[in-house]
């Protein structure tokens, strides 16, 4: 990642879990709408625009998570905590490239979940009325 480019961590809070609220945020935000109000994007073109932009987020937060332990590694004073942290931000391979092969299937998973919450509610709801 580019040095100052986003920061790691923003005073206490880590980005990397700005950015995965944000992947959590955004499938139902275009979902619900749909079958609960006037929002009209067709349910393919969401699911195709959270796939991309999922897994855009899932490579972005995985990438600032390693850059927060880079951080936090740097500012610890030396033992057994550093060391700990140290090679949690070393095994940085099997995350990395998971989220780059797997993050659209893990948005696309994600927002398959939500669309079926809202199948169910709206079915739900109808045998009600």
């Amino acid at each position: 990642m580019t040095a100052g480019f986003f920061p790691p961590s923003l005073g206490p809070i880590p980005t990397y879990l700005i950015i995965w609220g944000l992947f959590l945020l955004i499938p139902p935000a275009l979902i619900l709408p749909r079958f609960f109000g006037k929002f009209r994007l067709p349910l393919w073109a969401s699911m195709i625009l959270f796939t991309v932009l999922g897994w855009v987020l899932v490579n972005f937060a995985t990438w600032l998570s390693f850059d927060y332990l880079q951080e936090l590694a740097q500012s610890l004073p030396e033992g057994p905590e550093k060391g700990e942290i140290v090679k949690r931000w070393a095994k940085d391979g099997g995350p990395l490239m998971g989220a780059l092969l797997g993050g659209w299937l893990l948005a696309l998973l994600y927002y398959l979940i939500w669309l079926s919450f809202a199948w169910i509610t709206t079915k739900l709801l109808s045998l009600r009325a």
